[in-house]
C-alpha cells in the first residue's frame, strides 16, 4: 500500500508543479482556451486526489485525551481534511456568486439592485410586465435617440423577419448584468478552489515544501533570462513567434510586463529566503556560523551560496529591466517590512546582513547593466502626478469604478462584468473601454457589492492573523527563511493589487493559489508537531 500511496502523492505533486510552471508559459493563461484546459486539469487533480483517498487506506486515528478516541473531525473517505479556517468565507462568497446568478422576479430585482432592475427595463422594453417585448424601442436604448434608423428598417422590413411572431419578456432575471461573465469567472473560482483543497491537503511533509520551493525559484529564473533574452532579441513576438495585438506591453511569456514583474515580485523573496538558509549556516557573524566558517563547512556550501545570490540578483534584474515600477516599489515595501520586523527582533546577523548588501549592489549593477533608464523615468513621474497620463487614467478609472459601486451597492454588477459596467459610466475623454479597474479590491467591490467584499475581508483577516503574520514573524520548527519568502511574496502581490490588476491574470492567481496553500501547510505541520 505505501508503494500505490507514494505513486499516487509524487503524481498529485507532480500535477501541481506542472499548473504551477505551464501556466505562465501559456502567456499568462488569458486566452479562453487555456482558460478552459486549466479549469479542466483542476478538476482531473481533484478527481485524482479523490481517487488517492478512495484506493489508500486512511491512517489510524490518533488517540484522543486520557486514551479516548479521536476528536472528530471532517474526512473524505477516512482521510482527515485540513481546517484552514477559511472555508466557511470561501463558501460563502461563491454563494454570493451564485445568488447573481439566479434568476429572481422582477419584483425581487429592484428591491434588491435598483439600479440593474433599471438596466433591464431599459434595454428589455416590457420587461417585468404582461406586455410584450416592443423591439422597435431597442434603437433608441442601443444609439440614443435620432439613431434608431436601422433597427426600424430592419423590423418594417418585409418577409425579412418573422415580424407576426411576438415575444414575452421574462419577469425573471439575474442580479448580474451579464451572466455568462459571471459564470465564466465562477468556473475559473471553482478551479482554482479545487487547485487550494488539493495543496492544503497533499502537500504535507517538508520534503514536498522542498519541491515546491525548488520549483518556483527554478521558474523564476528561467523566466527572468527567457525574458532579458527575449528583449534584447526582440522581434515584436513572444517567443519570437506569436503575434500581439496592438498596444500590448510584454515582457518574458506574458503579454503585459507588469503581469510579468508581479509573478516575478512573488517568487523573488522565496528564491532571496533560499539564499539567507544558506548564508545563515556559513557566514561568519551569522547566527549559526563560527570564525573557521570556510575550513569547517568546506567550498561546497559556499559555491551554493554564490549561485543562489547569483539568481536571485538576475531575477531582481529582470523587475528592473521590465520597467514595473508598481512591482518593483511592491515587493521593495514588502521586503523593507520584512527586513525592519527581523532587524528589530535581532534575527538577523552581521554576515548575513553584510551578504544581503552585497546581493543588492550585484543586482544594481545587473540593473544598471542591462538598461534602468526606463524604470527610473517612470519612477520620476510621482513628483509630477499631473504630468504622468498613466497614473491620471488610473485615477479618473478609481473614481469611477467608486461610481459603479454606489449604483449597485449591495450585490454589485456580477462577477467579472466590470467592463460590460464600465460602458455605462463612460467618463468623458476616455478613448477606450477599460476592462479592468486597475486596482483588484475596487474591482472586486464593484463586481460583488458590500455582500462579496465583507466576505472577502474576512477571508483576508484570517489568512494574514493566522498564517501570514506568522510565516513572517515566527520561529521554531522548520523555521526557514524559505518559508517567510513565500508570506513576503503574498504580501508584495498583495500590494501591487492596489494599483494594477495582477490576480486577473490566471498564472498569477495560480501561483498565488499554490503560495498560500503552501504556506497554510507549513504553519499546520508547525502546530501538529508542536
Amino acid at each position: 500500500m505505501q508503494g500505490r500511496e507514494a505513486a499516487f502523492d509524487a503524481a498529485i505533486l507532480g500535477a501541481i508543479l506542472f499548473l504551477v510552471v505551464a501556466t505562465p508559459l501559456a502567456l499568462g493563461s488569458v486566452h479562453p482556451l487555456v482558460v478552459s484546459i486549466l479549469e479542466w486539469a483542476c478538476l482531473a487533480l481533484l478527481l485524482l486526489w479523490i481517487v488517492r483517498s478512495v484506493w489508500v487506506p486512511p491512517p489510524d486515528p490518533s488517540p484522543g485525551p486520557e486514551g479516548g478516541a479521536a476528536t472528530r473531525r471532517l474526512s473524505l473517505f477516512g482521510h482527515p481534511l485540513a481546517a484552514t479556517g477559511i472555508e466557511i468565507p470561501v463558501a460563502l462568497f461563491l454563494a454570493v456568486v451564485v445568488l447573481q446568478l439566479l434568476p429572481l422576479p422582477a419584483s425581487i430585482v429592484r428591491l434588491i439592485s435598483p439600479s440593474t432592475a433599471g438596466l433591464f427595463e431599459a434595454s428589455l422594453p416590457g420587461w417585468g410586465t404582461p406586455q410584450d417585448i416592443d423591439f422597435g424601442k431597442t434603437g433608441s436604448f442601443l444609439l440614443g435617440p435620432g439613431h434608431d434608423g436601422v433597427v426600424k428598417k430592419i423590423i418594417s422590413s418585409p418577409g425579412a423577419l418573422p415580424i407576426d411572431v411576438t415575444t414575452t419578456s421574462s419577469s425573471f432575471r439575474p442580479l448580474t448584468i451579464y451572466p455568462y461573465a459571471t459564470f465564466n469567472r465562477l468556473l475559473v473560482l471553482l478551479a482554482l478552489f479545487a487547485l487550494f483543497t488539493v495543496v492544503v491537503n497533499t502537500i504535507r511533509s517538508r520534503s514536498r515544501i522542498r519541491s515546491v520551493v525548488r520549483t518556483l525559484v527554478l521558474l523564476g529564473f528561467g523566466l527572468s533570462v527567457f525574458g532579458i533574452l527575449q528583449r534584447l532579441a526582440w522581434n515584436g513576438k513572444i517567443y519570437w513567434l506569436v503575434d500581439l495585438d496592438e498596444g500590448a506591453s510584454p515582457f518574458g511569456p506574458f503579454i503585459n510586463h507588469n503581469h510579468f514583474a508581479s509573478f516575478l515580485g512573488m517568487i523573488v523573496p522565496v528564491a532571496a529566503g533560499m539564499m539567507m538558509d544558506e548564508a545563515r549556516g556559513v557566514l561568519p557573524g551569522s547566527r549559526r556560523s563560527s570564525a573557521s566558517a570556510f575550513a569547517f563547512h568546506g567550498p561546497e556550501p559556499f559555491a551554493r551560496l554564490i549561485l543562489k545570490a547569483f539568481i536571485v540578483a538576475v531575477m531582481i534584474a529582470a523587475m528592473v529591466f521590465c520597467a514595473s515600477r508598481g512591482a518593483v516599489l511592491a515587493l521593495g515595501l514588502a521586503l523593507v517590512f520584512y527586513g525592519g520586523s527581523l532587524a528589530m527582533r535581532g534575527r538577523v546577523g552581521r554576515g548575513e546582513a553584510l551578504f544581503a548588501l552585497v546581493l543588492l549592489a550585484l543586482a544594481a549593477g545587473l540593473s544598471l547593466w542591462l538598461g534602468i533608464g526606463p524604470l527610473a523615468q517612470k519612477l520620476q513621474a510621482f513628483g509630477s502626478v499631473e504630468n504622468e497620463p498613466s497614473l491620471l487614467a488610473r485615477v479618473v478609472g478609481w473614481r469611477y469604478t467608486l461610481r459603479i459601486i454606489g449604483s449597485y451597492p449591495l450585490l454589485g454588477t456580477g462577477l467579472g462584468t466590470f467592463s460590460e459596467a464600465w460602458r455605462g459610466f463612460y467618463p468623458a475623454g476616455t478613448s477606450y473601454i477599460w476592462h479592468e479597474a486597475h486596482n483588484d479590491y475596487l474591482q472586486l467591490f464593484s463586481e460583488t457589492g458590500l455582500a462579496g467584499m465583507s466576505i472577502f475581508v474576512a477571508a483576508l483577516a484570517i489568512f494574514a492573523w493566522r498564517y501570514l503574520l506568522p510565516g513572517v514573524t515566527a520561529r521554531g520548527l522548520n523555521d526557514t527563511y524559505a518559508i517567510h519568502g513565500i508570506a513576503v511574496g503574498i504580501f508584495a502581490v498583495a500590494l501591487h493589487s492596489l494599483v494594477d490588476f495582477p490576480l486577473q491574470i490566471n498564472a498569477c492567481a495560480v501561483l498565488l493559489v499554490v503560495m498560500a496553500g503552501v504556506l497554510i501547510a507549513h504553519r499546520r505541520r508547525k502546530e501538529s508537531a508542536a
